[in-house]
């Protein structure tokens, strides 16, 4: 399926050179045989076109080119290995490309609470080798694990191989991102968008954690209907310590079914034999 989109006019070119000035010379592409593999899907069914492909290396340069394409009314899309396959990385209207394969930093691997801290162009395959050097699996396993970034993996939530045992993408990134990060680019959103209130909705659908939310609904009801913070954020710590009550007392329920079949093989026979041994040796004494 090949999908035509009308022709779009080119970035003027002082807008251009803005963008170049924030990624580097290098990272600004514009020769059209260069831009070629960020605008065809890998199995030729999607065509796009677009003037530039910018390829960031900082969330800080992600959030700059965010701001100067906000600024300008020009519209982005983002692509991580481009291995999709629905189209949902091409760029079908002349937008501009952000790939963002050159974030491909792991930086951290906590053996203890079993997690990495990836930047999202790490490709999947080299996760999973990174896991398996100290000793642990990352269960996220599919076709495209070769080429296909972590960054696509959760913005797409795939499934993969492994789905049914150890759920899809987002079930396995409890922490991502990294909090420090997306607070930074909701800062300059809020410094440019018309509205408070997109940039922290753009926040919460980044983060899709239960907290985040909650800390979105409550900043947003404070700017809009002048609810005192304080108080609701000491609302909002009470709702979060009594769910964490809760699953915990959940957890703690589950423990006697847990339980069962090891007391059964381990436990009660040698209680048996304590009980019962004695009886038996009177008996076959006389």
């Amino acid at each position: 399926m090949n999908v035509v989109q009308s022709a779009v006019p080119p970035l003027p070119p002082e807008l251009l050179e803005k963008f170049r000035a924030i990624v580097g010379e290098k990272y600004a592409v514009t020769d059209a045989a260069d831009i070629q593999p960020y605008t065809t899907e890998e199995r030729n069914l999607f065509h796009g076109r677009s003037p530039l492909v910018l390829r960031p290396g900082s969330t800080t340069e992600v959030a700059a080119i965010c701001k100067l394409a906000s600024e300008h009314r020009i519209a982005l899309v983002p692509q991580g290995g481009n291995t999709g396959l629905v189209g949902g990385q091409t760029p079908h209207n002349g937008e501009v490309v952000v790939s963002l394969r050159r974030l491909d930093k792991i930086r951290d691997i906590d053996v203890e609470s079993n997690t990495m801290t990836c930047e999202a162009g790490v490709v999947l395959q080299i996760a999973q080798q990174k896991a398996a050097d100290v000793d642990r699996l990352f269960p996220l396993s599919l076709g495209a694990e070769g080429s296909c970034t972590i960054g696509g993996n959760l913005s797409t939530n795939a499934g993969g191989t492994g789905a049914l045992a150890y759920g899809v993408a987002r079930e396995m990134a409890p922490g991502a991102p990294e909090i420090a990060d997306e607070l930074a680019l909701t800062a300059v959103e809020l410094g440019f968008l018309p509205r408070r209130g997109d940039a922290l909705a753009n926040w919460a659908a980044r983060v899709p954690l239960a907290s985040v939310r909650g800390m979105v609904n409550i900043l947003a009801q404070t700017e809009r209907y002048g609810t005192p913070l304080a108080q609701s954020l000491r609302i909002l710590a009470t709702e979060f310590r009594s769910a964490r009550m809760m699953a915990a007392e959940a957890k703690a329920a589950r423990l006697p079914a847990v339980l069962t079949i090891p007391m059964i093989i381990f436990v009660l026979p040698p209680l048996f034999i304590v009980l019962i041994g004695p009886a038996i040796i009177q008996v076959m004494g006389q």
